[in-house]
């Protein structure tokens, strides 16, 4: 239902969304932050979920105390965040020899599916209580992922993009981004040290922009750390959240893992 209703009714403005015209051509902040993969393993092996559904859970969390702690008033609002999927992984995948075949029905690249899910409301559980928090998110997720309307909506998408062309169905997706608060997208990185030039590679982390957001949120794993990288929209998102000066989220989200280990 998220995903018809984004394409109707705007989430409210919050801190974390401005809803300004042309949100997409202002300047962008990053901040970064890093955890220990050990420590994200052992709260998943201590609430019997998966690695996806801590991360989620922590970004969500941080996501509603930072919005608590900068305008307690918004602690109601509909928040609706979109994460980005590689659905590729539902077909089979091919060699590149059979990719180059003449008349090869394999197709390239990832093919993207959008699910949308409402961040749950911070006072609908306790402030010292992150576990119910991340379990309820896992549930909230689990139910998302397999709902038929990941495909209803791919196949929507693919009718719109035939039948009206690209052009009208990037204004379908452009809109339910308009209309939602923020995107996630998260990858897996190199498990080995990595080095450019001879220069070894301390962290790396990838942002996208242009997106009609006031806030992006990416996640990458790279050998034995996590790190997830905020692209914010300038002078809006309170600066201390920017990479001048996170220490506010960060310590927001840090506190969420001391108390689950």
């Amino acid at each position: 239902m998220e995903h018809f209703k984004s394409s109707v009714l705007e989430d409210d403005l919050t801190p974390i969304r401005s809803g300004g015209d042309g949100v997409e051509f202002r300047p962008v902040e990053i901040c970064t932050i890093s955890f220990s993969l050990h420590q994200i393993k052992q709260i998943k092996s201590k609430l019997r979920v998966t690695i996806n559904d801590v991360i989620s859970g922590i970004v969500f969390m941080g996501i509603r105390l930072y919005m608590h702690e900068t305008c307690p008033d918004s602690t109601q609002s509909n928040v609706t965040t979109i994460v980005l999927l590689n659905t590729r992984m539902f077909g089979d995948y091919k060699s590149i020899e059979d990719m180059l075949k003449p008349n090869s029905n394999a197709s390239w690249g990832n093919r993207i599916a959008l699910l949308l899910i409402d961040i749950p409301k911070l006072t609908d559980y306790e402030l010292s209580n992150p576990i119910q928090f991340i379990k309820a998110a896992q549930k909230l997720i689990k139910r998302k992922r397999y709902s038929y309307a990941i495909f209803l909506l791919d196949k929507l998408m693919e009718m719109v993009q035939k039948l009206k062309g690209p052009e009208a169905a990037a204004k379908c997706v452009y809109k339910m981004a308009r209309n939602s608060s923020l995107s996630i997208s998260n990858m897996i990185g190199p498990k080995e040290k990595m080095a450019l030039l001879g220069h070894p590679a301390k962290g790396i982390y990838f942002t996208i922009f242009g997106i009609p957001q006031s806030l992006m949120i990416t996640v990458v794993s790279y050998m034995e750390d996590l790190r997830i990288a905020f692209g914010s929209e300038k002078e809006f998102i309170d600066q201390e959240i920017s990479s001048k000066g996170g220490e506010r989220l960060i310590f927001l989200l840090l506190r969420v893992i001391p108390s689950l280990i």
